[in-house]
């Protein structure tokens, strides 16, 4: 017992760190981006004043990589808002929206269309370039065909967080072998491929039940369903 207390003691600071951060957005205190910051600045607190590991260099060869892995987010969604810009003003969007929709008028078809879309774009793109481009598109048809605006946000992110597992390119498989300093090889893949397996299994779990999504919100008198 003492040992497991001086353990928990020198594990105090670094236990609170998701206490704070999954404990401020449960509580509906932050959004997961505010969060985030504080969880940032948080660890540097902690790395700089308590533990006291985290030195000059250390905190500019971060704050370096910081800006090299946001740099390439940022070049691509400059770029997908700039599409969507574009598209929108000349009239893209709508025409394409006409032939989504001229596709089924069925909301189950059109749901497992669009996650087929979403998990095939993951494999190549990050989440929010893919919300950039697609959502101008598929927002004016979901509305059209009546299905609720919330259920199906919690299908998109749903597909999308797949999709960024999924190689080629799964962007959070590449920042995770980053972390762990590793590259992404066949060993690697052959343990995602399961996971991937069962997270559609769930997705479609997902989309055909919209209850599933709705029921929390719903009966805390928090959402009204539009459909």
């Amino acid at each position: 017992m003492k040992e497991i207390g001086k353990a928990f003691v020198g594990a105090f600071w670094s236990l609170l760190a998701p206490v704070i951060i999954l404990g401020s957005i449960y509580a509906g205190i932050c959004t997961p981006t505010e969060s985030a910051i504080m969880g940032v600045f948080y660890a540097l607190f902690v790395g700089l004043f308590v533990y006291k590991t985290i030195t000059l260099d250390l905190l500019i060869s971060a704050l370096s990589d910081t800006v090299v892995s946001s740099a390439v987010v940022m070049l691509v969604v400059a770029m997908a808002g700039l599409f969507s810009w574009a598209a929108s003003t000349l009239g893209v969007i709508d025409a394409a929206a006409k032939l989504v929709s001229s596709l089924t008028t069925n909301k189950i078809v059109f749901l497992m269309l669009i996650n087929m879309v979403m998990l095939i774009a993951g494999m190549f793109l990050d989440a929010i370039s893919i919300t950039y481009v697609f959502m101008p598109i598929i927002l004016p048809v979901i509305l059209k065909l009546g299905i609720d605006p919330l259920f199906f946000g919690v299908v998109l992110v749903v597909s999308l967080a797949i999709g960024q597992i999924t190689p080629p390119v799964a962007v959070n498989l590449y920042v995770t072998s980053n972390i762990i300093k590793s590259n992404i090889n066949n060993e690697m893949i052959r343990f995602v491929i399961p996971m991937v397996l069962v997270s559609i299994v769930a997705l479609v779990v997902i989309t055909l039940i919209p209850q599933l999504s709705l029921w929390l919100p719903v009966s805390a008198g928090l959402y009204k369903p539009i459909f």
